[in-house]
């Protein structure tokens, strides 16, 4: 049976006991803290609508990743570089995951991964030379990721995964949508490279938007290469 997303509620029960042990360590432990910020994200997501509140839903669904993944730079005295931390977080993570939670999930949801992997809109390689070659050979993500679901590198499928959301993620944050609207066709030329993804919110893609954003923020590495 299919993995169900957990409330945040259902969360914050499960937490408290690492919460009351964390505690003990430090009142105010930055794993605790990071949690709480993450939660807090997430239970706005509860109130939104899944259709009408589509971006807003992602970009609080990233907030709250971002709150567990963030990292700070002691010597340049600033955040670390984005992907390498969420890289590294997502690592963690998979290692610590003894009851295969991840897998779970990315069991469960193969043909909505499948899904956004092959769309070429969500690949970066796509905006490096858009064409109906270039969307072609970005598709052949959907063939990789199926050789990594026998092979069981679901590391590779979760990078791969939050590298498209990351990329939806930077289409709304830099300013390459309209809020609520998907874009005229005739601006889709003149929009740059990455943020050319707006392309993927337009209605020649379907529905396929409102199916990716159901993952959220739930990935570039050594991996990438392969991809291309």
């Amino acid at each position: 049976m299919p993995t169900s997303p957990q409330s945040v509620h259902n969360l914050r029960r499960q937490w408290k006991p690492h919460q009351e042990r964390l505690a003990t360590i430090h009142t105010e432990h930055p794993t605790a803290i990071r949690f709480h910020r993450a939660c807090s994200w997430m239970s706005e997501v509860e109130q939104l609508d899944p259709v009408r509140h589509a971006d807003q839903i992602l970009l609080h669904q990233w907030i709250a990743f971002n709150a567990l993944y963030g990292q700070w730079d002691q010597d340049a005295l600033e955040p670390a570089a984005d992907r390498r931390s969420w890289q590294a977080f997502l690592g963690k993570i998979h290692t610590l995951d003894r009851s295969s939670q991840l897998v779970s999930v990315l069991k469960d949801h193969k043909p909505l991964v499948l899904c956004i992997l092959e769309d070429e809109y969500l690949n970066q390689y796509f905006w490096q030379d858009p064409s109906a070659k270039s969307a072609g050979r970005a598709r052949t993500g959907r063939h990789k990721a199926q050789s990594w679901y026998v092979e069981g590198r679901w590391l590779n499928i979760l990078e791969q995964l939050v590298t498209r959301n990351y990329l939806l993620r930077c289409q709304l944050t830099h300013g390459a949508a309209t809020c609520g609207q998907p874009p005229e066709p005739h601006h889709l030329e003149t929009l740059p490279h990455h943020d050319g993804l707006a392309a993927a919110r337009h209605p020649s893609s379907l529905d396929r938007p409102r199916l990716r954003r159901r993952l959220g923020a739930n990935v570039l590495s050594t991996s990438d290469a392969e991809f291309a």
